[in-house]
């Protein structure tokens, strides 16, 4: 495997630890903002590690499209989920509404989000680095 994909699993990692902190400090905005750049950069990682491609140019929702198709091809995908989620997709999509919200809207987000957020970015990390190629 090439350096590159190792690259933005080693910054998930970081950004899982700085989400961290920030939901120790109580900074909840904050929080999700970094649990959901850790998952993007664990998405990239995937797609880039089972040659499925990636553009720098992608944006947002077109990262969740990418792992909405990787999660109806990957049993192990599908079974990472949000608490208060169905699906693996549902709950990529609530991870980035709660960064939209956390990122463009004041008093939106509360712990109780940050630590779903954070949760289910662990997760999702967790097993990108468990189970990518």
């Amino acid at each position: 495997m090439r350096k590159e994909p190792r690259i933005w699993l080693d910054k998930a990692e970081r950004y899982l630890v700085s989400a961290q902190l920030l939901l120790n400090d109580e900074d909840y905005d904050s929080a999700v903002s970094r649990a959901y750049y850790a998952s993007r950069y664990a998405a990239i990682h995937l797609l880039v590690a089972r040659r499925v491609g990636w553009q720098a140019a992608w944006q947002h929702r077109t990262i969740g499209d990418k792992m909405a198709e990787q999660a109806r091809n990957l049993v192990w995908l599908r079974s990472i989920l949000m608490s208060g989620q169905t699906t693996f997709t549902n709950s990529w999509t609530q991870l980035l509404d709660y960064r939209s919200r956390a990122d463009y809207e004041l008093g939106r987000i509360n712990e109780r989000i940050a630590n779903r957020s954070l949760a289910f970015a662990q997760s999702f990390v967790d097993a990108v680095k468990e189970n990518s190629p």
